[in-house]
C-alpha cells in the first residue's frame, strides 16, 4: 500500500525527471550536430521564459566556441541574451563586427566588451587600451578598414592627441559622441563617421585678490585654469563637417566674503582646474540642427 510518503517521494522524482530533460544537460546539446541549430538555440535563449532555454543557450554557444566559430558574430549581435552575447564577443576575431557591436549595441555592458575585445585582442588593428598612442599595426588599418572600424581607428587616433592629464575625460565625451551617431536612426540620416578631429588649449583667467591686515593691504593674484575643447566630426551624408565647441566659463566678477577673501567656486577652491563641461548630446543637437529638411518627395 502506497503511503503519503511514497508519492511525495514519486512526485519529486517525477519533478526532477521533467526538469533534467528540459534544462538538457549535455546530451540533449552535445547530440545536436548542426551549427545552425546551435546557433538559433544560443540566439533565442531566454531566461526569462525558462531557465532550460537559457541554459541550452549556453550549452550552445559553448559546443559552437568548440566546433565551428562561424556564428559567434552573429550571437554577438542577436542573441537575446547580454551575458550569451558578452560570451561569444570574447571568441569573436572579425574587427568590423566588434566595432559594429561597439558603436551601435544599446546594452552599455555589450558595448564595452566588444570595445575592450576590439582593443585588447593578439594583433588588433587599434591601440591598446592603455597605450600612449598609435601603435604599428595603425598603418595597415585604415587602407582596409570601413565604416565603423574606420570610425574606431580615428576615434584612438585622436585620443592620442589629447593632453594626458584631460584625455580620459575628454575621450569620453568622443565616445558617447560617437555611440550617438551611430545609433541606427540616427546614422540612417547621417551615415557613418569619416574623420574625427579635436582640438585643445588651455584658458587662464587671472582675478585680484586684496587683505586688509590692520594697516597693512596686501594685493595678491589668482589664477583660475580652464579650457578651450573643439569637436569636428565628418559625416558620409554629404561629406559634411559638423562643429561644435566649449569654453570654461570663467565668472566675470567675485563677491567678497568674509575679510575680502574670494569664495569657492562650485565647492571647488578658487585656483583649481575648471573644466569646459563639454555634452555629447550638445554635439548631436548641432548636427540634426544643421540638417536639410527630409526630401517631400
Amino acid at each position: 500500500m502506497m503511503t503519503e510518503k511514497n508519492r511525495a517521494d514519486l512526485f519529486a522524482i517525477a519533478v526532477s525527471v521533467v526538469m533534467f530533460s528540459m534544462t538538457g544537460c549535455g546530451p540533449n546539446v552535445e547530440r545536436i550536430t548542426d551549427p545552425n541549430a546551435l546557433a538559433k538555440l544560443a540566439i533565442e535563449a531566454n531566461a526569462g521564459v525558462s531557465k532550460s532555454s537559457y541554459v541550452k543557450g549556453q550549452q550552445a554557444l559553448q559546443k559552437l566556441i568548440r566546433i565551428d566559430q562561424t556564428f559567434l558574430p552573429t550571437i554577438a549581435e542577436e542573441a537575446h541574451q547580454s551575458e550569451i552575447r558578452r560570451d561569444a564577443i570574447q571568441h569573436v576575431t572579425d574587427p568590423e563586427a566588434l566595432a559594429r557591436i561597439a558603436l551601435a549595441e544599446v546594452d552599455n555592458s555589450v558595448s564595452r566588451s566588444a570595445y575592450d575585445r576590439l582593443t585588447g585582442m593578439t594583433n588588433s588593428p587599434l591601440p591598446p587600451r592603455d597605450g600612449p598612442g598609435v601603435n604599428n599595426l595603425m598603418t595597415a588599418g585604415p587602407s582596409k578598414a570601413h565604416g565603423d572600424f574606420a570610425a574606431l581607428v580615428t576615434f584612438r587616433e585622436v585620443s592620442a592627441t589629447l593632453p594626458e592629464e584631460h584625455r580620459k575625460r575628454l575621450t569620453d565625451i568622443i565616445w558617447k559622441t560617437l555611440r550617438l551617431l551611430s545609433s541606427p536612426p540616427i546614422k540612417a540620416q547621417v551615415g557613418f563617421v569619416e574623420n574625427i578631429r579635436v582640438n585643445w588649449e588651455p584658458r587662464s583667467a587671472t582675478y585680484s585678490r586684496r587683505h586688509e591686515l590692520g594697516q597693512i593691504t596686501d594685493d595678491a593674484k589668482t589664477v583660475m585654469n580652464g579650457e578651450a575643447f573643439t569637436l569636428s566630426i565628418t559625416l558620409s551624408k554629404g561629406h559634411r563637417t559638423f562643429t561644435r565647441g566649449w569654453e570654461t566659463m570663467f565668472p566675470s566678477s567675485r563677491d567678497a566674503g568674509p575679510q575680502n577673501e574670494f569664495k569657492p567656486i562650485g565647492g571647488e577652491e578658487f585656483d583649481r582646474f575648471c573644466d569646459c563641461t563639454a555634452v555629447s548630446r550638445e554635439f548631436l543637437a548641432t548636427v540634426l540642427g544643421q540638417l536639410p529638411p527630409a526630401s517631400s518627395n
